[in-house]
């Protein structure tokens, strides 16, 4: 019996070890995928987006014509400079030798190569032999608003996010979400981000891209056009009262799902369309 509880004595402390020591390993698993997950928002979605499309590029030219990745060398570099200049403008091409060096920093590797003179020179030539003048689309001027405007319930929910953006230098990013589904209560404007007052309407911007990540909030205002037909305000009103919606609901709300139980915003596929 003396034996038992000797053996028992002696053994007692090693469990309460090994226990202790698979408690702290769990702790570092956790503590590990906490550490990815934060990693993985240091950009925003859509620069992760741009970033995939960039190594699937880099990795399918390299599998191809069957050269390393990573680390690869200046002329690996330069060739792949000379594949994108068939399709891509100069300014394409500096950002997808970006991406290269994403991919080599995120690898644990250094870049030096994208810096050597022969890349250089590579890029050189192709903006010669590339010269590229953008197409950029003509602007949105007051002239052509009033042509426009719309008293149906169908156009108002499209003139309302159109005219906001240009009386309030807004990126349209920040009021309509890409998708239906893609609606975010920081990033897009909810109603209740709009306020009515006697002079015009107070809207609240808690993301941008300047504000990526939401330390300020920026209050700009919407004055009334009083008997202008393009007035921001008088639209604004005109749709709420056609689709009228709580304080969280998208400030541009197309319609009501039942089925969901939830409104359902204007997105910017159908804004461009427009």
């Amino acid at each position: 019996m003396l034996v038992k509880r000797l053996s028992l004595s002696i053994s007692l402390p090693s469990i309460v070890i090994c226990n202790l020591c698979s408690f702290i390993d769990a702790e570092r698993r956790a503590l590990e995928e906490e550490l990815k997950r934060t990693r993985l928002q240091a950009y925003a979605p859509g620069m992760q987006k741009n970033h995939r499309s960039q190594w699937r590029s880099y990795l399918a030219f390299c599998l191809y014509f069957d050269l390393t990745p990573v680390p690869a060398i200046a002329h690996i570099a330069a060739l792949y400079c000379q594949f994108l200049s068939r399709t891509l403008t100069p300014q394409l091409i500096s950002n997808y030798l970006s991406g290269v060096k994403l991919l080599h920093l995120m690898a644990g590797f250094d870049s030096p190569f994208l810096q050597s003179y022969e890349v250089r020179l590579t890029l050189r030539g192709i903006q010669r032999l590339a010269k590229h003048i953008p197409n950029r689309a003509p602007a949105i001027t007051p002239d052509i608003l009033p042509k426009l405007t719309s008293q149906t319930a169908k156009r108002l929910r499209l003139c309302a996010p159109f005219f906001s953006p240009f009386f309030l230098f807004a990126r349209v990013s920040n009021i309509l979400p890409p998708a239906a589904s893609r609606f975010d209560r920081v990033h897009h404007l909810r109603q209740g981000d709009i306020y009515e007052r006697q002079a015009g309407l107070l809207v609240l911007f808690k993301c941008s891209k300047t504000n990526q990540f939401c330390q300020r909030r920026v209050i700009l205002p919407l004055v009334r056009l009083q008997g202008n037909p393009i007035c921001p305000v008088a639209m604004y009103s005109r749709m709420c009262s056609f689709y009228p919606a709580p304080p969280q609901a998208p400030a541009s709300t197309f319609t009501y799902s039942s089925r969901r139980g939830k409104f359902v915003s204007v997105h910017k596929g159908e804004f461009i369309t427009f």
